[in-house]
């Protein structure tokens, strides 16, 4: 499995970010673990053992998220931390501001 491979892979950082807007496809966290193999939450996986990031759709509390999303980003690699973070920040911070907006949506086939 694809996911499995992520997890193990010490250079791979996964974000867990859960939507809470049921119009943008969000739903109940618990929702996941019904649909998640048994497999890839418990041990040695432990896929949600991270704490998700909740995205929520209000513009000052998605804002939050945004940055949260943002911050995980940095701070999972080693080399955006020791370099021009200003920059790097200044850009994904514009591309996630994109994504709030709904501008860079691709349409599911």
């Amino acid at each position: 499995m694809v996911i499995e491979s992520c997890i193990t892979n010490p250079k791979i950082s996964l974000i867990l970010v859960h939507e809470q807007d049921s119009l943008k496809g969000g739903c109940e966290f618990g929702d996941f673990f019904k649909v998640t193999p048994q497999k890839l939450i418990d041990e040695p996986y432990s896929l949600y053992r991270d704490i998700a990031i909740p995205l929520f759709s209000l513009k000052e509390y998605r804002d939050v998220s945004l940055k949260l999303i943002l911050n995980k980003i940095v701070g999972s690699d080693p080399t955006l931390r020791e370099s021009n973070v200003g920059y790097i920040r200044e850009s994904i911070q514009r591309t996630l501001s994109q994504i709030a907006r709904g501008g860079s949506r691709r349409s599911r086939s």
